[in-house]
C-alpha cells in the first residue's frame, strides 16, 4: 500500500474555485446507486440521514511533480446533484506510485441530507524518459565506453536536481550497479530520500581501424590467460 496523506477538513485547504484551467482532470461520480443504511454503518430507517460513499480515482502526475509536489486543478462531476466543482488540490513532495491524498468531504453525496464521502486520489507516476521509480529509488541504464569501465573514469550524472559527478571504477563490468545515494524520491515529512541506482552498459565500439586492432590484440597477447580464471 502506498503513503497516505490526509488533507482532513477539506476547507482548510481548498477555499477557491478555479475556472479555465488547461491543466484540470476531469473526475465523474458514476451511478453505483445509494448505499443502504447499513452499508454506511447504521441500522435506522432509509429515511435517516446517511454517509456517503467514499470514492477513488487515479491522479496521473510526472516524475518532476512527485519530487517537487505541485498544484492541479480539478473538476469534480457529481451527476447525483448535476453540479460541476472545480477545485485545486495539493499533492505534496513525496508522493510516489500508490500514495493515497484523501480530500474529506469531497466523494459521493450522504443520501437524505447526509455527510458526503471523501475523495482518494491514488497518484501514478507516468513513465519518465530516463528514469524508472521503484517506491522511493530511481533506476537508469548509463552507456560507457569499453576503455572507460578498463581504466575508470568520472562521469557528469543527471539527477532531477542537476547533474552530480559519478565514479566509474576500474575494471567495472557490464551489468554493475553503482549507488548514488539521497538522489531518489523524498519521504514525506522527512529529509530521508530514496536512491539512485545507476546500471552500468559497456559499449563496443564498431569499425576498428587497422592500427586499433593491431594494439588489441598486442594488449590480448600481454594478457595471455589472465581473463580466463
Amino acid at each position: 500500500a502506498g503513503t497516505q496523506f490526509d488533507f482532513g477538513d477539506f476547507s482548510d485547504f481548498f477555499s477557491t474555485f478555479f475556472s479555465g484551467a488547461d491543466t484540470s482532470d476531469i473526475f465523474e461520480f458514476g451511478h453505483d446507486g445509494i448505499p443502504r443504511t447499513a452499508q454506511a454503518g447504521g441500522f435506522g430507517t432509509r429515511t435517516q440521514p446517511q454517509r456517503g460513499s467514499d470514492l477513488e480515482q487515479t491522479l496521473d502526475i510526472t516524475l518532476e511533480e512527485a519530487f517537487n509536489g505541485t498544484s492541479r486543478s480539478l473538476r469534480l462531476q457529481i451527476p447525483e446533484t448535476q453540479t460541476t466543482r472545480q477545485i485545486k488540490v495539493k499533492i505534496p513532495k513525496g508522493v510516489t506510485n500508490g500514495s493515497r491524498i484523501r480530500l474529506a468531504g469531497q466523494g459521493r453525496p450522504g443520501p437524505f441530507g447526509g455527510p458526503a464521502g471523501d475523495l482518494y486520489l491514488v497518484t501514478k507516476i507516468a513513465p519518465h524518459h530516463f528514469f524508472q521509480v521503484s517506491e522511493h529509488d530511481l533506476s537508469c541504464e548509463v552507456p560507457v565506453p569499453d576503455y572507460d569501465a578498463l581504466l575508470g573514469t568520472g562521469l557528469e550524472m543527471p539527477t532531477l536536481e542537476g547533474k552530480v559527478n559519478l565514479k566509474i571504477p576500474a575494471g567495472t563490468q557490464a551489468g554493475t550497479i553503482l549507488k548514488l545515494k539521497n538522489q531518489g524520491l523524498p519521504f514525506s515529512g522527512n529529509k530521508k530520500r530514496g536512491d539512485l541506482l545507476v546500471r552500468v552498459k559497456i559499449i563496443i565500439p564498431k569499425n576498428l581501424s587497422a592500427e586499433e586492432k593491431k594494439l588489441i590484440e598486442e594488449f590480448k597477447k600481454s594478457r595471455g590467460n589472465k581473463d580466463a580464471k
